[in-house]
């Protein structure tokens, strides 16, 4: 127990002098930059703050990693040094690409794919030290990894149906020159996963099932694996498309799971799970792209009433429980045809409001609430703007919306 203890320290240490932890950290920190940027050139307002681009994906990923570390553990996979430092140089170059092309699927696919096929270069390369990385290429094994590789696109479809809320708003030009709105997704899980490697001072037990049982010593690496995702929606609201995204990727991973099952007595499923999952998830990332391309724009300038597209955290919209979707038809008893009118109705009453909206069921809800003098002057409501010259009421000076940044 004394050196598992010891071993599980050493692996946090091997963790913390990795480079892969740091790379991932400062890339979420600048995907929140980069989307708080975004909002205050479109919005003129940060929607949501930039710790929570980090910080609770950061706590998803260590939890769902700590549950992937006892199954690990108790099975015991291994791996080899060399292998991890492959996998860290996919994981960046795919990084380099976008969040999107981060899935475990591609990651963890394409690094099998090469640690099947690079090794055969060695003593072709005329360097010692690319020959030693290639031959520690070759010892790793990798049906841990492609067992390993299903699990984690399961845990991607269920990350990505919880991504609907979170989503950012964001607005564009159409193909007709009309501005549209809409939503997207960027982000990254850091997933540390304890994996064994040869050499160290942990003696291996015989209850662990998959773990190859010699007279070397193990030691502890927490691996820094990572999930990445990246999604626009402009064609219905993000929770619908989300989710059903993520039940689609789910789908994927039980194919993967049997796939990695028949690995296990027949090696040649090694390549057909890698090459199935990076063509599946290529191949999904496409679907989506092409029902964006074909699908109406669900959010854009209404004839009658003004479309929320998003309500700002902590607002009097949002307390009055107004949500994204909802069409707002009168303000104050003001008819609501666009944002003229509803400032119009907003300015009718500056300490208490009365909202009449219409729901995605076609139904009128009648809201109301007080508005602080402090509140934001367009109630918290986000919308399609719908000209290219923003109107009077939107151009007030950064102090009177800076509060709620």
């Amino acid at each position: 127990m004394e050196y598992i203890v010891s071993e599980l320290f050493y692996g946090l240490m091997r963790l913390l002098a990795h480079p892969l932890p740091y790379i991932l950290l400062v890339a979420m920190m600048l995907l929140a930059y980069k989307r708080v940027k975004r909002e205050r050139q479109q919005f003129h307002v940060r929607v949501q703050p930039e710790f929570l681009d980090v910080f609770p994906p950061l706590f998803a990923g260590l939890c769902l990693g700590a549950f992937l570390s006892i199954l690990t553990f108790v099975a015991g996979l291994s791996t080899t040094m060399a292998f991890i430092w492959l996998l860290t140089f996919v994981t960046v170059v795919l990084l380099l690409a976008g969040p999107r092309f981060l899935s475990p699927a591609v990651v963890l696919g394409a690094t099998v794919l090469l640690a099947l096929y690079l090794p055969l270069l060695e003593g072709a390369t005329g360097y010692e030290a690319v020959d030693h990385w290639l031959a520690g290429i070759g010892e790793a094994p990798l049906l841990p990894i492609v067992s390993l590789l299903a699990l984690f696109v399961f845990l991607e479809g269920l990350l990505a149906m919880r991504q609907g809320k979170t989503a950012a708003p964001v607005q564009k030009r159409s193909s007709r020159g009309k501005w549209v709105g809409g939503f997207e997704v960027k982000r990254l899980w850091p997933l540390p996963v304890v994996l064994f490697l040869p050499g160290g001072m942990l003696e291996p037990i015989g209850w662990w099932p998959l773990l190859p049982v010699g007279e070397e010593g193990l030691a502890v690496f927490i691996v820094p694996f990572a999930i990445g995702m990246q999604s626009l929606v402009f064609r219905e609201l993000p929770t619908i498309v989300l989710k059903q995204a993520g039940l689609r990727v789910i789908a994927l991973s039980f194919l993967l799971i049997g796939f990695a099952i028949t690995a296990w007595f027949e090696p040649l499923f090694i390549v057909v799970t890698a090459v199935v999952a990076i063509v599946a998830r290529i191949g999904l990332l496409w679907f989506e792209y092409v029902k964006e391309a074909k699908a109406a724009p669900y959010f854009s300038p209404q004839t009658g009433g003004l479309m929320v597209l998003a309500v700002l955290p902590n607002s009097p919209a949002e307390k009055m429980g107004l949500q994204s979707g909802e069409v707002i038809v009168k303000v104050n008893g003001v008819t609501v045809y666009g944002a003229a009118s509803y400032y119009q109705g907003i300015q009718e009453n500056s300490a208490y409001c009365k909202i009449e909206a219409v729901n995605l069921n076609g139904e009128v809800r009648r809201l109301e609430g007080s508005v602080h003098a402090s509140a934001h002057h367009e109630l918290g409501v986000l919308f399609v703007k719908e000209k290219e010259t923003n109107t009077p009421a939107t151009q007030e000076t950064a102090a009177e919306t800076g509060h709620t940044s």
